[in-house]
């Protein structure tokens, strides 16, 4: 029974697919180069109960070879400290690699010009790794607080540097789950 209730689980995401939309912002056409800035989120709470989630996409293609790299803020402090930072009560953070691999993530895609690909990576360095501390080190004084300095804010921090290329960026409302914003997002840059 357990096994059919798993098999129908995993139907019904894979029937369920995730929006996309992609928006042009370059500035002049390059045919040799290709760089893609998508902002992503899953549902909150998925089919698994996982949290919503937000995280930048960074892909780049030169000379026929693709780089591939999706960053997110979160914390690796567990979820009854995540919860309480919520209130005020910050915990351990970290920028860290995500897995691009759920079947329902929602994404804007954003076609970038050159300049604007790297600004937008610079920010979503750590901000103490961009004063030159090790990785390790950034990683334990990151902070990470629900609402205010979270997998949103980082997203928001990111998009921003696209703001003077034409990326608009809805207000963030306290209540918005991950998706929720990037619904928004997709929404506000329809062209």
């Amino acid at each position: 029974m357990l096994r059919h209730v798993a098999t129908i689980l995993v139907v019904l995401a894979l029937s369920s697919p995730a929006h996309a939309e992609t928006i042009d912002l370059r500035q002049r056409s390059e045919t040799n180069r290709s760089e893609e800035i998508s902002f992503c989120a899953r549902p909150s709470p998925n089919g698994f109960g996982f949290p919503g989630h937000a995280f930048v996409a960074f892909s780049h293609v030169e000379g026929g070879g693709r780089t591939f790299l999706a960053l997110g803020r979160t914390t690796n402090a567990g979820a009854p400290s995540a919860i309480r930072s919520y209130f005020g009560r910050a915990t351990s953070g970290l920028i860290s690699q995500e897995n691009y691999s759920h079947v329902r993530q929602d994404c804007l895609t954003v076609l970038v010009s050159p300049g604007d690909y790297e600004r937008a990576r610079s920010a979503a360095r750590p901000r103490l790794a961009a004063l030159g501390l090790p990785n390790e080190t950034t990683q334990r004084l990151e902070s990470y607080s629900l609402g205010s300095n979270d997998c949103l804010t980082f997203i928001i921090d990111v998009a921003a540097t696209l703001a003077g290329s034409g990326l608009m960026l809805p207000e963030r409302s306290r209540a918005d789950l991950p998706l929720d914003y990037i619904e928004k997002l997709r929404a506000e840059n329809r062209r």
